[in-house]
């Protein structure tokens, strides 16, 4: 039985798309590479945001 619609075919049990599935230790290597990299880029923004709108109120009012 094939899918018509796109995006679905994963959906059918006999579909040969789960060949083309990544191994299991493949997805999670991803899936910690995605989140260690991701974290320290979230942490990041958190920390230099606020930084630098302070920098900029800071520098605001030595310039008057």
């Amino acid at each position: 039985m094939e899918s018509t619609t796109v995006g679905l075919s994963i959906l059918d049990s006999e579909s040969e798309d789960y060949d083309q599935l990544p191994p299991a230790p493949v997805a999670a290597a991803l899936l910690i590479g995605t989140a260690l990299f991701a974290i320290p880029v979230a942490i990041a923004s958190i920390v230099l945001v606020p930084a630098a709108i302070a920098g900029r109120v800071i520098a605001e009012r030595f310039r008057r």
